[in-house]
């Protein structure tokens, strides 16, 4: 009688421990799913001018700034468009603030379902590189706080398929390096300061001056640079450098 007592307890006790489990799961899963930053992640305002900015200032490597608008107008393009079904990542948007680390709200696709998140994130720029190592802590998916083994796991997963971003080490390094293709050449550019102010950021990248005339001369030694020349002037660089050796030495 008490073996059976005993075990009519040890099996309550059992059920109990499934039960509490599946109740927490279950509750788990509805904080993850809610959703109340919609208008956190969604931009409000859009601005496409954040490479025209960096190329300009890029040519004589000077200072400039560049507001939340257009970082996130930019980020969303690069990281959020395309194929919907495949992309991991939804939607991202970042608020900087110059005495607190930046707020990263974000719409993340995983495991077939639709995740809002909230994280503060440490962003340190390496300026010789120019990549951004990103420390991602204080997550939240929904309304639930997540472990940073899962955390990881997320980030880990979304950076599988991204050409310019890799995960190491509980860190996101992102590439700034931005490539520009022309006809004949690149020009590539990187940042090497990312100060951090209320609602922008004061950046500089690698100057562009001499790769830019040294761009601009081969592209006008190639073919097509040649005859631009000779549609616009009359002559090419051939014809010009005849005409100088002409006038040299008769």
């Amino acid at each position: 009688m008490k073996k059976f007592s005993l075990g009519k307890l040890i099996l309550l006790l059992v059920l109990i421990i499934v039960i509490l489990a599946v109740t927490f799961s279950a509750i788990c899963v509805v904080f993850a799913l809610q959703d109340n930053n919609r208008d956190k992640y969604t931009l409000d305002e859009t601005d496409d001018s954040f490479l025209d900015i960096v190329l300009k200032s890029a040519v004589t490597g000077s200072e400039f700034k560049v507001t939340e608008a257009q970082i996130n107008t930019y980020l969303d393009n690069k990281f959020c468009s395309g194929n919907e079904s495949s992309n991991v990542l939804k939607n991202i948007r970042l608020y900087f603030h110059k005495n607190d680390d930046t707020e990263l709200y974000a719409r993340i696709r995983y495991k077939d379902h639709d995740f809002s998140v909230y994280a503060k994130t440490k962003i340190e720029l390496d300026p010789k590189t120019g990549i951004a190592a990103v420390n991602i802590y204080n997550a939240k998916l929904g309304e639930l706080p997540v472990p940073n083994f899962i955390l990881n796991k997320v980030i880990s997963h979304f950076s599988e398929n991204q050409k310019y971003v890799s995960f190491d080490n509980n860190t996101l390094y992102i590439q700034t390096l931005y490539k520009y293709e022309f006809d004949t050449f690149t020009i590539a550019l990187n940042l090497e300061k990312f100060d951090i102010e209320d609602g922008e950021v004061s950046c500089k990248t690698n100057s562009l001056t001499w790769e830019a005339l040294k761009a601009l001369k081969d592209y006008l030694l190639s073919d097509k640079g040649q005859e631009m020349c000779k549609r616009i002037f009359g002559y090419n660089l051939r014809d010009l450098k005849k005409d100088l050796l002409s006038a040299v030495f008769g």
